[in-house]
């Protein structure tokens, strides 16, 4: 029997801990949550194709499953708490970016916070 989680938190949660690619990759993440949490609502997307309107049905389910963004959410608050953390090239890569649109916006760009270190990303040292 499969777990019943409560929250979306709790979902990305096992996800995270049970695929630690999930931390680094978000299209890794998004895929199995859907899989993991919307299979059936996908399967009724797919089925219920045949003469109807792609738009409207498309709408419809993204607005009955949980967004991306907040699945993406949900990941950087655990990340923010050293949580789940990416793998160092992913971490370095994402602070980068961050530097950059803090600069682009006017922020100054050195309050930016550099990745923590996961202590459990054994290709940092590779």
């Amino acid at each position: 029997m499969e777990p019943q989680f409560k929250s979306k938190m709790e979902k990305v949660k096992s996800i995270l801990e049970n695929n630690p690619k999930s931390r680094s990759d978000d299209n890794i993440l998004l895929t199995d949550y859907y899989i993991s949490f919307h299979k059936n609502d996908f399967l009724t997307f797919i089925a219920s194709q045949r003469g109807s309107n792609l738009y409207s049905t498309l709408k419809s389910l993204l607005n009955n499953i949980d967004s991306a963004d907040d699945i993406i959410r949900v990941r950087r608050k655990f990340q923010q708490e050293g949580k789940y953390l990416a793998d160092e090239k992913t971490a370095n890569g994402r602070f980068e970016k961050e530097k950059k649109m803090r600069d682009n916006l006017g922020y100054n760009p050195e309050l930016a916070q550099p990745p923590k270190k996961n202590p459990n990303d054994f290709y940092a040292e590779m």
